[in-house]
């Protein structure tokens, strides 16, 4: 068996494996110098010497001006800008005000809803219904009534008009010379059942205050529901109509009759007078009713100020809920107001033909003023 042969007598690289250059040539002659990441490097002919410890140790490069530069650069941009309080006060205001509106907007949504206010009346008219004032004269009419089955007065509702015909009205005070009233008022027509819309059956105090409380209450619904109504004037039923010959009579009914100037104690006397003076007109032997104007003797004339207290509250707090009876109405809790508010409202009507236009002028005057 031949012996191995020894190694260390081999040719040298027999595989051709080890490289033909000598490693240490690659390295370079002079110490380079590690720049920081970022960092540019160091322009040619701007190398520094190296500094030399005194322990003969080689200590970091000094660096050149554009390493300088650089780093300067960089100190300032991470210096803080002298707008960054202010930009931060901001943003640390509108977040507080973020937090706000969320802790508000929380806080309502979570509390109980706030209980509505009571209605000012548990009716009013419906705006597919028709003219307000008529479902007012339509709802109102039927509460009241003269005996059981027997409502006390129809009502008609409308613009200002009497018969169909256009009526403007004018006020005549005491001392001052008759003005005209806005156009964009509200009639109401109260209608008896007797002849020529008298309320049948005795006149008396009690009678013509409910007459003034239905009144009230049509001007109460017609103010808070019509918008833009300057007035509402109520046409009260004329009295019931005197014989010839029984002009006592005649004036002691025209004084408390339906249409009822109440417990102020004045009397229809346009419309007694018109009685009397149609009645001495007729023969003797041949007794008749005289016919009362076609326009009422005796109207409620009623504007915004007069009711702006009872307007204010819920109509259920001046007038009670239901209508008293002609026997009941003096003891009303209401009685005292509605004598008070409307007895200062009332005034003779007398109604003025105009040919020419084809309407007519309403004159509104004090019972003092009409004789």
């Amino acid at each position: 068996m031949s012996e191995r042969p020894d190694p260390r007598l081999r040719p040298p690289d027999p595989a051709g494996t080890r490289p033909k250059f000598d490693p240490d040539a690659l390295r370079p002659s002079g110490q380079v110098a590690i720049l920081p990441i970022g960092e540019a490097p160091i322009a040619p002919g701007h190398e520094l010497p190296e500094h030399i410890a005194s322990d003969g140790a080689q200590s970091q490069p000094v660096p050149g001006p554009a390493i300088a530069v650089a780093q300067s650069e960089q100190i300032q941009a991470q210096a803080p800008s002298p707008h960054m309080p202010r930009f931060q006060f901001l943003v640390g205001a509108f977040g507080t005000l973020g937090i706000a509106v969320v802790a508000l907007a929380v806080s309502l949504t979570l509390r109980p809803a706030a209980k509505p206010g009571p209605a000012w009346a548990s009716w009013g008219p419906s705006s597919n219904g028709g003219d307000p004032a008529e479902q007012i004269a339509a709802h109102v009419g039927p509460e009241y009534s003269r005996a059981p089955g027997h409502q006390l007065v129809e009502v008609t509702g409308g613009p200002q008009a009497i018969a169909g015909q256009p009526v403007v009205v004018a006020l005549r005070t005491s001392g001052s010379s008759p003005a005209a009233l806005p156009e964009d008022g509200v009639f109401y027509q109260l209608c008896g059942e007797g002849p020529n819309c008298s309320i049948p059956g005795k006149a008396s105090l009690q009678r013509g205050l409910l007459v003034r409380r239905e009144a009230l209450e049509l001007a109460l619904y017609t103010f808070h529901y019509i918008e833009g109504a300057s007035q509402v004037i109520v046409t009260f039923p004329p009295p019931p109509p005197t014989r010839t010959g029984t002009s006592g009579s005649g004036a002691k009914n025209a004084k408390s009759a339906g249409g009822g100037s109440g417990s102020t104690g004045t009397s229809e006397k346009s419309s007694s007078s018109g009685s009397s003076s149609s009645g001495s007109s007729s023969s003797s032997s041949e007794p008749s009713s005289s016919a009362t104007s076609k326009a009422p003797s005796r109207v409620l004339l009623f504007r915004p100020q007069d009711v702006e207290s009872e307007l204010s509250k819920p109509l259920r707090a001046t007038l009670s809920s239901s209508a008293p009876t002609v026997d009941k109405v003096d003891a009303a809790p209401e009685s005292k107001l509605v004598d008070q508010l409307t007895g200062k409202l009332l005034y003779d009507s007398i109604l003025i033909p105009q040919q020419q236009s084809g309407s007519a002028v309403l004159l509104l005057q004090p019972p003092s003023i009409g004789g």
